[in-house]
């Protein structure tokens, strides 16, 4: 009995110390990593070239303009592209039209071509795009904000903004 109790209080023993080594192991398994990554890592992940380029400096209203957006990634990232297209104005600029994309951004450097369709009845004047890209390399979430170069929207030679 005495050798029963004995390897009874052995097991628990045993079982105490694999619970508090896999809760220790596991505890700094997240806790380094994640405090390297949030603190001590200064790496570039991704990059954009500045201002982006816009495909045509003048369009008219029912025509599409495209954003040449080029990009560098170090290594295979997931990423949300959110986009605003802004109109200037006097009084203060006002957001028209805003979209986002999810989107696999592949290691290297790649021009990606977003186009984007102008309404028919958009306002004329001097327009410019801004915009964020988020994305997580590993379990901290990066921001890498962008603008475009502006550009016109102006009458169509005919006069009618319906084309």
């Amino acid at each position: 009995m005495k050798k029963l109790n004995n390897f009874y209080h052995d097991l628990k023993n045993a079982f105490s110390h694999i619970v508090m080594f896999g809760l220790a192991f596991a505890i700094i398994g997240y806790l380094v990593p994640h405090t390297y990554y949030e603190f001590f890592d200064r790496s570039t992940y991704f990059t954009l070239e500045l201002p982006i380029k816009i495909a045509k400096k003048v369009i008219t209203p029912c025509e599409s303009n495209t954003i040449l957006m080029t990009r560098f990634a170090s290594q295979d990232i997931s990423a949300v592209i959110s986009i605003q297209m802004v109109l200037e104005k006097y009084e203060g600029d006002e957001m028209i039209k805003s979209e986002t994309y999810k989107t696999p951004i592949s290691k290297g450097q790649k021009t990606v071509v977003i186009s984007w369709k102008m309404d028919c009845d958009i306002e004329l004047g001097t327009y410019y795009y801004h915009g964020v890209v988020s994305y997580m390399p590993h379990s901290q979430e990066f921001f890498t904000p962008f603008y475009t170069e502006k550009f016109e929207v102006v009458a169509s030679p005919s006069g009618n903004l319906n084309n």
